[in-house]
């Protein structure tokens, strides 16, 4: 049987034998810039009904949680990459991306909403209804007051100014928040190739802040970064990249926590470190405010970590990532309570004998709760 576990942990830990080196980018290291080229182009809503039945009750299927959850979408094909929010309202949200056409194949952001905790789902699929463009790595999150915003990565091929891969996003139009078929068109960002695997975070309402931070995968090579673009305004765009010391990124996660005047980010990334030929975790401090620099801490171990998820509420902060014990998976975990400046002993919150993989976090202050992979098995 397929198994999703959740976990919640209420800031208690034991401690586990895992080193945690310090880890430090300086201020002179981090490229900060305005972005002023910013372009639109109109997408189309695939509406595509009501299911007006209980998704896990198709073939037979028990209530939620022991079996897997089935939303249908407009085409019937492989959907991928999904990512989770509620409105103001009350409305669950599941965002994926999902391939409407096969020949060539191109992707647009699929969108399905429940009102009735899950009961019933309406579905829709955002996309740009011509096989030149191409809409990816779709991550939703909504603001305190209802505004949607969509962030992923936008193509357009066989035409002048082609791009691949290029940050892009879809939000709610004014007056149109809590409203998943009143969204405006992508805008996108096409000096920037090559962007994939965002996660986007918010905090306040709509008129405060956004980031969504993404790789920026200059196919393994040495310039291989992590980028945020964030707003203030939902007007003016700003850049912020890094390269964490020691190798290569790849996947990443971000939170944001606000103190006075002060926006915090944490910064979990996996990076691959050649010298000892292993996959790290990294988990850096970013005062957008502050002096500039990124410190905190990374695994110093010889075994694969990775997958890292981070979570800020309130001023406490938490890490979660996959660790390689001893040839088997375990769910690691840490928690700050002053914003990440300093952090708990690392603990192991799944030591057994079966591989827990792909942790995600998500909870309200004091209180977290961490999703994961059991036995190998998919979501």
């Amino acid at each position: 049987m397929k198994k999703l576990f959740i976990l919640m942990v209420y800031l208690v830990a034991s401690g586990f034998a895992v080193e945690m080196i310090p880890a430090y980018i300086p201020a002179s290291a981090i490229h900060k810039e305005v972005l002023l080229a910013t372009m639109e182009i109109k997408a189309e809503c695939v509406y595509t009904g009501i299911t007006d039945y209980p998704p896990w009750l198709e073939h037979g299927r028990d209530a939620p949680w022991g079996t897997d959850v089935r939303i249908d979408d407009a085409f019937d094909v492989d959907d991928v990459l999904t990512s989770m929010a509620e409105d103001a309202l009350g409305r669950i949200y599941v965002c994926y991306e999902t391939a409407w056409s096969t020949s060539p194949v191109r992707y647009g952001w699929g969108l399905a909403t429940s009102v009735d905790n899950g009961q019933t789902w309406d579905n829709r699929v955002y996309r740009i209804a011509d096989t030149d463009y191409n809409l990816r790595y779709p991550e939703i999150a909504i603001t305190d007051d209802g505004k949607i915003w969509i962030w992923g990565s936008f193509s357009k091929y066989n035409q002048p100014n082609a791009v691949t891969n290029a940050p892009g996003f879809m939000r709610s139009n004014i007056g149109g928040y809590n409203d998943p078929d009143n969204l405006a068109g992508v805008i996108y960002f096409g000096s920037l190739p090559n962007f994939t695997y965002p996660e986007v975070v918010t905090w306040g309402n709509g008129n405060q802040f956004v980031i969504a931070q993404y790789l920026d995968d200059e196919a393994g090579t040495s310039s291989d970064q992590i980028f945020c673009l964030f707003s203030h305004d939902s007007t003016a765009y700003y850049g912020l990249s890094f390269t964490p010391s020691g190798g290569d990124p790849e996947k990443a996660s971000i939170s944001v926590d606000v103190v006075g005047n002060d926006t915090i980010l944490i910064h979990g990334i996996e990076y691959y470190d050649a010298a000892g030929s292993d996959w790290d975790v990294v988990c850096y401090l970013d005062t957008l405010n502050g002096s500039g620099g990124l410190y905190g801490w990374g695994t110093g171990n010889t075994n694969d970590d990775r997958y890292p998820s981070v979570f800020a509420s309130q001023g406490y902060a938490y890490i979660a990532y996959q660790a390689d014990v001893g040839g088997e998976h375990d769910i690691m975990f840490s928690s700050s309570t002053d914003y990440g400046e300093n952090w708990s002993a690392i603990d192991d919150l799944t030591n057994d004998v079966a591989d827990e993989t792909y942790p995600r976090l998500y909870g309200y202050s004091t209180t977290i709760g961490c999703a994961y992979n059991y036995a190998q098995s998919d979501v």
